[in-house]
């Protein structure tokens, strides 16, 4: 598995830009990240199964926003 660093994410062993290709989605799957200032701030493992490329977006970008919540501390 790669190593990552602060800022990057990890989908099924790849890169999110590999794995959720096009602009479109970069601005989705980042959009939890500026809204909650935390771009560069943390490093994102995630595994999905099932699902179509859609289904599979969103839900990555559930468990991004859910994983900020928690560290939100307000």
């Amino acid at each position: 598995e790669l190593a990552i660093k602060k800022g990057e994410m990890l989908v099924n062993g790849k890169m999110i830009q590999d794995y959720f290709g096009g602009e479109v989605s970069r601005r989705m799957y980042t959009e939890p990240l500026r809204v909650a200032n935390a771009q560069n701030k943390y490093a994102f493992t995630i595994r999905i199964i099932g699902g179509g490329p859609a289904g599979q977006l969103d839900a990555a970008i559930q468990g991004i926003a859910n994983a900020l919540s928690k560290f939100d501390t307000g």
